[in-house]
C-alpha cells in the first residue's frame, strides 16, 4: 500500500509508518511535508524518518513553504543515517504566468 500525503497528511504518513514499522506499507509519497519546529515528535518529520525502513518520495516546491524548504536537507539525512537508500527528494518548479487564466486550456 502506498500511502501519499500532502502537509500536515504527509507528516501524518511518515508518522504513521515510522510508529506501526508492521503496518502494509510498501512506501510514502509525501508533498510539501511540513516541520512544526516546536511541536511534538510527530510533526518532526525528520525525526520520524529515521523510524522509516519503506521507500519515501519527498516532493516540494522550489518556492514552498519556509517550514518545508528549510528542513529538506534534515530530512534527506536522517532517512540516509537511518539506512533508507529508497529516499527520493523532488523540488518542482511550476512557471510563473502574467494572467490567471493565460495556465488554462
Amino acid at each position: 500500500m502506498l500511502l501519499l500525503g500532502h502537509s500536515s497528511g504527509a507528516m501524518t504518513a511518515v508518522a504513521y509508518v515510522a510508529k506501526r514499522p508492521q503496518a502494509p506499507v510498501t512506501r510514502i509519497m509525501a508533498i510539501g511535508l511540513s516541520t512544526l519546529p516546536n511541536g511534538p515528535d510527530t510533526m518532526q518529520p525528520a525525526r520520524m524518518l529515521k523510524s522509516v525502513r519503506v521507500p519515501v518520495l519527498d516532493i516540494y516546491g522550489a518556492n514552498d513553504l519556509h517550514e518545508v524548504l528549510s528542513y529538506n536537507e534534515a530530512r534527506r539525512t536522517a532517512a540516509q543515517e537511518a539506512g533508507n537508500k529508497g529516499i527520493a527528494q523532488c523540488a518542482c518548479r511550476v512557471p510563473t504566468t502574467s494572467s490567471p487564466g493565460s495556465m488554462r486550456r
